[in-house]
């Protein structure tokens, strides 16, 4: 992480009932209120996994059906059993499975993703 321009090593991070980070050198209640309305900056690593996708590499790529663009993502949401793509087409939210079943292909440099057809998914009814 960085601090303005000071590197600092996380230590432990926990998830519950809020983020809570343990960064190295800020080991009381007085360090973290120094840190307070600060910004901290985490440098990406976006070449781990292969299969792996940030929310803002999704957001705004086409989507491509049987050779046609019918629509865009405009967010990814992560819900309990999966995440899923809300897609704009023609105005209107398709919640897609982002599952390799139905979206096969993910090209980041193209700026599309590939859709497979689902029986009743882009239906307009």
């Amino acid at each position: 992480m960085l601090l303005d321009d000071q590197l600092l090593t996380v230590r432990e991070v926990r998830f519950a009932p809020r983020l809570t980070v343990l960064l190295d050198g800020c080991a009381d209640r007085d360090g973290a209120e120094a840190l307070r309305g600060r910004w901290l900056y985490v440098e990406a690593d976006e070449s781990d996994d292969p299969d792996a996708y940030y929310d803002h590499q999704l957001e705004g790529l086409a989507v491509v059906l049987d050779e046609q663009v019918i629509g865009s993502v405009v967010e990814v949401l992560h819900l309990p059993g999966q995440d899923v793509l809300a897609v704009d087409v023609d105005g209107r939210q398709v919640l897609v499975p982002f599952v390799e079943q139905i979206v096969p292909v993910v090209d980041l440099d193209g700026r599309r993703i590939e859709v497979r057809r689902v029986e009743g998914l882009f239906d307009a009814d």
